[in-house]
């Protein structure tokens, strides 16, 4: 029976800001000639994906950005088909209010992510992380009532409340009629543990919390070989 193959993209399909490496991109096509389906789940939005995955040569693309918000299949843009999660009216008040919040409050230029639903900022410096985080904590009850957050290495996502990589994959499962048992999930981030628990097989690269996922590799390399040998 098909399986799907969920891969995060930074620092698990490829390094941050680097191509994804040419033995993965051969990995991910043996996968769909296997039968099975390749699809990429992210906290960049799904356009930043189709720029990415065009360049892989897959056949059939699932494209999931700002870690659950967006999905979409196919490369081109306008998409195939897309779809956006459902969630409370209200965060997207709270997520515009904080956005003007964060311009006015920060003592740095703040670079955002160009997201259709989510709020991500960028930092470059241990002080502009610091001063994003003194915001985050004064606006605590705000934030806490109605988003999650997400921390990475260079930005913080905020996310309405329920809207996650779980969630996202619930909508693809329902849309290919696929059940979650046949789910593989691949990452590396707090982010992407909503997606191991949701997944029947979890595969992580580097993941801290070793009980998060069913097998911990160091690399994307030795994941690859794992996948190839053990699950198609």
């Amino acid at each position: 029976m098909k399986k799907v193959f969920v891969f995060d993209l930074d620092s698990t399909l490829a390094e941050l800001g680097k191509p994804i490496p040419r033995h993965v991109v051969s990995g991910l096509r043996k996968i769909e000639e296997a039968g099975h389906i390749v699809a990429v789940c992210s906290g960049k939005p799904t356009y930043y994906l189709c720029g990415m995955l065009r360049q892989v040569g897959l056949n059939f693309h699932v494209l999931i950005g700002e870690n659950g918000a967006a999905l979409q299949f196919g490369v081109d843009l306008p998409p195939e088909k897309c779809y956006r999660a459902h969630y409370d009216p209200n965060a997207d008040r709270i997520l515009r209010e904080l956005r003007d919040i964060i311009q006015r409050e920060a003592d740095f230029q703040v670079w955002f992510q160009p997201n259709e639903v989510c709020l991500t900022p960028f930092y470059h410096t241990p002080r502009e992380e610091a001063a994003l985080e003194a915001i985050f904590a004064k606006y605590h009850d705000l934030i806490e009532a109605h988003l999650d957050c997400f921390k990475h290495c260079d930005s913080f996502d905020l996310t309405p409340k329920g809207v996650n990589k779980a969630s996202g994959l619930i909508r693809l499962s329902e849309l290919l009629s696929i059940p979650s048992d046949r789910f593989v999930a691949i990452g590396d981030g707090k982010n992407d543990y909503p997606m191991f628990r949701f997944a029947g097989a979890s595969v992580g690269i580097n993941v801290a919390d070793e009980d998060a996922v069913d097998i911990n590799f160091s690399s994307i390399s030795q994941a690859m070989v794992y996948i190839s040998t053990k699950m198609l």
